[in-house]
């Protein structure tokens, strides 16, 4: 009787588990969104404004070339 009982809570702790596991994934993924560093508005503009000048240095490049005789 003392072995079922046992058997019993070690099956509704499981159960328990569980059900919580959605709720442990969601707390893990917000807690792991705190530490990981986001992308800025600040950076991705800078970032962009990099690109911009890199595609016009280009850009005057082969006009240079195209208009040498």
């Amino acid at each position: 009787m003392i072995g079922g009982r046992s058997r019993d809570m070690n099956r509704a702790a499981l159960y328990g588990w569980r059900r919580r596991r959605p709720l442990l994934a969601v707390l893990l993924t917000a807690a792991l969104a705190c530490f990981v560093p986001s992308i800025s508005a600040a950076r991705v503009g800078a970032a962009r404004q990099s690109i911009r000048a890199q595609v016009n240095q280009v850009d005057r490049a082969y006009h240079r070339a195209v208009a040498r005789p």
